[in-house]
């Protein structure tokens, strides 16, 4: 039988899901930022062992540049370092 369970993976877990769908793995220090930054977490069990995971983590929505500072790259220069942070985290 299969139990769904309301918790956040331990890393070894993660690691053994994202492999086993051909994702590779994650350095254990970063899939521990990720995971202790994800809002809720739900996995799923047969017989002890994690089967499925789904987890939702924050998202970039809303980049604001007042407007006498608009058209000058402020905002583009600020996704870069977002996207660079994202980058540096997926390693």
């Amino acid at each position: 039988m299969i139990e769904y369970k309301e918790k956040v993976p331990t890393t070894i877990e993660y690691n053994y899901l994202t492999n086993a769908v051909g994702w590779g793995t994650r350095e254990d220090d970063i899939v521990e930022i990720a995971l202790s930054n994800s809002i809720y977490s739900i996995c799923a069990y047969e017989n002890d062992k994690i089967i499925g995971y789904k987890t939702i983590f924050l998202y970039i929505q809303d980049i604001m540049v007042i407007p006498e500072y608009q058209n000058k790259e402020v905002g583009t220069n600020i996704m870069k370092n977002i996207l660079e942070k994202i980058n540096e985290l997926k390693k």
